[in-house]
């Protein structure tokens, strides 16, 4: 028995997926006039050509949230958590980017305002409540690990909102009393922005007694018509998705740690797929210095779903980057990198020769290499202080003891690596004698 769902790109039809309940498998049939004047979903779902059916699957399993997320929605709707088709048509009328999953033959739009008060209430109890779940609807519609809440944050007002005025923002809270996660993102967020990396354009705002990271989503576009309120959507896709990987591909060593195979995500699988953006040389520019953030304020996390694309028919863009922090600020944490740089994924090991493999891995001209890093580090180093300042006076004593310690552990990484971008040269030379 076959069921259909339909696609939606913003008020647009895509196609159907055809899914064959028997088998748990689906077709992806796009509509005649997508196919004259839209573009393909993903690399891997072409818009002229058969889409395997695996890779349709990895496509939706990206779009879904990942741990205790996806087992509310598991748990809410009563559908596993491995059927993908079930979960999609439960959560798909907001996904990540512009597409919307749906069985009925248009999109419904609907707007539910929240008071400030109402919010702030809803913050502070969701420890007890699921922050997610409005009028006894999951409105969980954004993929990844962390708690989080798309809202529309429009003209003064809050709101959750569907069909033609979708989330305009994300809300991000802290996990644990004195972690710091918001503070922390905002500053590396801000850090980067002003080291020349396009960035969504993050706040932190304050409910109640607790602050709350907002993020400006970059895959929307506010605009009024009629002097109504209208939310353009932006078509996305993440690196697993780029990359046709499921989810759980998402790190380089999808099975741990202590586990030596590496066949998930990488830097090298990264920089082959930016062989289909638009522009290969500014892409691989882009991943590039994002790349040496992340190695330079420690930002172990920094896996295949924490960078996107833009799909249009002008082709496949590197969009802003987000989820940008400092790990090496929770002991806690395992402190490996998701993908090696070189060959190697601990902090420590990262030296030359690792540097000069990675050079090498990802086919960077070493002169660029070289620049690139040095300058990241001039950047890096220069800005540190201005953004330090920036939150110092927002902050409480416990938060600036926290930014003292966030600076400190960024400027010992950055005079640990800096010797190593003077000496690029040579020792890449030294690499290549070698071989």
């Amino acid at each position: 028995m076959n069921h259909l769902l339909r696609i939606f790109c913003n008020d647009e039809h895509v196609g159907v997926l055809e899914i064959d309940t028997a088998h748990n498998d689906a077709t992806l049939l796009y509509d005649e006039r997508w196919q004259q004047n839209g573009f393909a979903l993903s690399p891997h779902l072409p818009l002229h050509a058969h889409s395997d059916a695996r890779s349709i699957q990895k496509f939706l399993a990206n779009l879904l949230p990942e741990g205790e997320g996806l087992e509310f929605v598991s748990r809410f709707f009563h559908i596993s958590k491995a059927n993908q088709f079930g979960l999609i048509e439960a959560v798909g009328a907001e996904s990540a980017g512009a597409l919307t999953f749906t069985n009925q033959e248009q999109i419904p739009t609907s707007f539910r305002e929240i008071s400030k008060e109402e919010l702030t209430q809803r913050i502070a109890e969701r420890k007890t409540k699921n922050i997610t779940l409005w009028d006894d609807k999951p409105r969980l519609s954004v993929a990844g690990v962390q708690e989080k809440l798309p809202l529309v944050m429009a003209d003064g007002r809050y709101g959750i909102g569907e069909g033609a005025i979708a989330s305009t923002h994300i809300l991000k809270f802290e996990k644990n009393v004195g972690e710091h996660l918001v503070l922390n993102e905002h500053f590396c967020m801000r850090l980067a922005s002003l080291c020349g990396i396009k960035t969504a354009k993050t706040s932190i705002e304050v409910f109640g007694k607790e602050k709350v990271l907002v993020v400006e989503r970059f895959d929307r576009v506010v605009t009024h018509k009629d002097g109504s309120l209208v939310v353009e959507k932006k078509h996305i896709i993440d690196g697993c998705q780029m990359l046709d990987l499921d989810v759980i591909m998402k790190y380089e060593k999808p099975y741990g740690g202590a586990n030596k195979i590496a066949n998930g995500a990488s830097f090298t699988k990264l920089f082959e797929a930016l062989e289909l953006c638009k522009t290969k040389a500014l892409a691989k520019l882009e991943v590039l210095r994002w790349a040496f953030f992340n190695l330079l304020c420690n930002n172990y996390d920094a896996h295949a779903k924490n960078i996107s694309f833009f799909v249009s028919q002008n082709g496949i863009e590197v969009a802003p980057f987000y989820d940008l922090l400092n790990i090496a600020m929770y002991p806690q944490m395992h402190a490996e990198f998701a993908f090696a740089y070189g060959d190697e994924f601990v902090p420590e090991h990262i030296k030359g020769f690792s540097m000069v493999a990675f050079c090498q891995s990802i086919e960077i001209h070493p002169r660029l290499f070289k620049q690139e890093l040095h300058a990241m580090i001039k950047t890096m180093q220069k800005q540190l202080g201005v953004v330090r300042e920036e939150l110092f006076l927002l902050t409480d004593t416990e938060e600036r003891e926290f930014l003292d310690k966030l600076s400190q552990n960024i400027e010992q990484n950055l005079l640990k690596m800096q010797p190593i971008a003077e000496e690029f040269t040579a020792l890449y030379g030294e690499y290549k004698e070698l071989l």
